[in-house]
């Protein structure tokens, strides 16, 4: 076992925590009042394509399409995808 090894996943586990916030910020925010890239930055995402991926990866749609729905059509907040939580 390589010292990667025992790092990844922690890591991982961040990883998805910043996800569910970003997707949290971005189901919560008004049309006009934000950019996927405001909130993927604001949640330490530097690279965009990869975290477009990744996000794509846990929630099946891409940031945009979260950024785009329209309020309504939201997850209520009270109940976020726990099953990608734990």
């Amino acid at each position: 076992m390589t010292p990667t090894d025992r790092i990844s996943p922690p890591v991982a586990y961040l990883t998805r925590l910043r996800l569910h916030r970003v997707r949290q910020a971005l189901l919560a925010a008004t049309h006009g009042s934000t950019t996927v890239s405001a909130v993927a930055l604001d949640w330490g995402f530097w690279h965009f394509g990869e975290f477009s991926r990744a996000y794509k990866g846990c929630f099946g749609e891409l940031p945009s399409d979260t950024l785009r729905r329209k309020p309504s059509a939201a997850e209520p907040s009270g109940s976020p995808n726990r099953s990608a939580d734990s």
